[in-house]
């Protein structure tokens, strides 16, 4: 079933004379190496059933007064050619690398064309007789130097049909620069968009949007088909424009009988509260370590993938670092942890994309970590902590907690009728996140997890044994 949708979805790559299609989407970036010489990076993404992508790229750069100061052509980078990863259909993705040198200080932009786009685009008049164009602008300062945003995360290809999706390209900006993100027409030359774009097809209560905040999409496609859509990040400096990036990228919206949902993480919404505008959002505070353990599952089954990308895990000082544990044969476990130390201290909210995919789907998770220096300590608050998982369980079960002062833990599990049926001790625990382990041996059923640090105050936590 499913090759028989991506045949569908893939092949209306027809070709007009003298052209071919194979183009679904592309990014260019410029990097200041060095007095006058910049580095401008070309990504792009290739259908494999359309012509080879061509051997060369040519890169337009003109002044702000649309003067042409050069142009260059270079082969492709020897890294290009290689699949996109977690993809069942074949994309390609295609990397061009050029040093070049611009006259003095001042405002540039860089542009960079090819034919043609994909021919199986739904949401464009005439997808084939569309190039794809894309272009960059920087400013060249003296000090302190400048380079272009980032995009953190990898664009994918599939999406479910008639299931809410999410998706984070995060934008970074690494000279600490203000972004603001928008979704934009894709263009087929320079000053000319592709001729009738419009949003991608969806349900009533799930329009294709970018949130402005996070840079997080969230879509529920309720049409088969190919969608193209730009994401248009603008840099500011001081409250002045000073440069601007954008991504192109295809979507396939595609459906199977046995694949229907992307993996999801089971116990995201207890281990992160919502802010009044409704993003998940966590404290920390400077020199405390965090972890945060989170649990992806698929229900289908498939063998599941968990990632992470921000801009915590490219600090120069005390990195964030995040890594996973097979859980369950197909299952993962992911491992956030950080220290933040003083100099990570900001009023500006760290953004954190968790992706989980299989072989087909993927679905991202968007958190702002805002790093103080100190937070209040409520004194009722001595044992907090997520919701316990997996839930239901079987033989097996993780309980967060979160101390805010060093302190012994009696856990008890009480059955439904109040009786205690397991008693346990976590002693010596210091203050902060722990992830404890609490093996079952009880009949199926509902139990109650009661957790006293001898305050006088217990947590009780719910919990299915199937």
């Amino acid at each position: 079933m499913i090759k028989k949708l991506l045949l569908f979805a893939m092949c209306c790559t027809l070709a007009l004379p003298g052209r071919a299609t194979h183009l679904m989407g592309g990014e260019m970036t410029v990097e200041h190496l060095s007095g006058n010489d910049f580095i401008i990076h070309l990504t792009a993404y290739r259908d494999t059933i359309g012509v080879p992508f061509a051997l060369t790229a040519t890169f337009d750069v003109y002044d702000i007064g649309n003067n042409l100061v050069l142009t260059s052509t270079v082969p492709q980078d020897p890294n290009s050619g290689n699949l996109m990863p977690a993809a069942p259909y074949g994309v390609e993705v295609y990397f061009f690398t050029d040093t070049v040198t611009v006259p003095a200080l001042g405002s540039y932009r860089v542009e960079w064309l090819n034919c043609c786009r994909n021919g199986a685009i739904t949401n464009l008049n005439t997808p084939l007789a569309e190039n794809m164009f894309l272009y960059t602008t920087f400013t060249h300062t003296s000090n302190p130097d400048n380079s272009t945003p980032v995009f953190l995360a990898p664009p994918v290809t599939f999406v479910p049909i008639n299931l809410p999706w999410q998706y984070n390209s995060l934008p970074l900006d690494p000279d600490g620069d203000s972004l603001a993100w928008t979704l934009d027409t894709p263009y087929t030359s320079s000053g000319v968009y592709a001729a009738g774009w419009v949003t991608p097809s969806a349900a009533a209560n799930g329009a294709f949007t970018l949130d402005p905040i996070t840079g997080q999409i969230d879509w529920t496609p309720n049409m088969y088909g190919n969608y193209v859509a730009s994401i248009r990040v603008e840099e500011y400096r001081g409250g002045t424009k000073i440069g601007e990036i954008r991504r192109d990228y295809q979507m396939i919206v595609i459906d199977d009988t046995t694949k229907k949902t992307a993996p999801r993480i089971t116990n995201f919404g207890g281990m992160f509260p919502l802010d009044a505008n409704g993003h998940y959002y966590k404290d920390l505070v400077e020199n405390t370590p965090i972890t945060i353990t989170m649990l992806a599952e698929d229900q289908e089954g498939n063998q599941v993938e968990f990632l992470s990308y921000g801009e915590p895990y490219l600090h120069p000082t005390n990195p964030a670092t995040f890594s996973t544990i097979p859980f369950n044969g197909t299952d993962m476990l992911g491992m956030f942890m950080w220290t933040p130390d003083n100099t990570q201290t900001r009023s500006n909210p760290y953004i954190v994309v968790f992706r989980t995919r299989d072989q087909l789907f993927s679905f991202d998770e968007t958190v702002l970590f805002y790093v103080h220096t100190a937070l209040g300590i409520q004194d009722n608050d001595q044992i907090a902590g997520a919701p316990v998982y997996p839930n239901p369980a079987v033989n097996l079960v993780f309980v967060p907690l979160k101390l805010e002062r060093a302190a012994d833990v009696a856990v008890s599990l009480y059955d439904t009728r109040g009786s205690v049926v397991a008693r346990h001790t976590w002693s010596g625990l210091p203050a902060g996140e722990h992830l404890k382990q609490l093996e079952l041996d009880v009949p199926p059923g509902m139990y109650f997890i009661s957790l006293d640090t001898g305050t006088g105050n217990p947590v009780t936590k719910k919990l299915m044994v199937k």
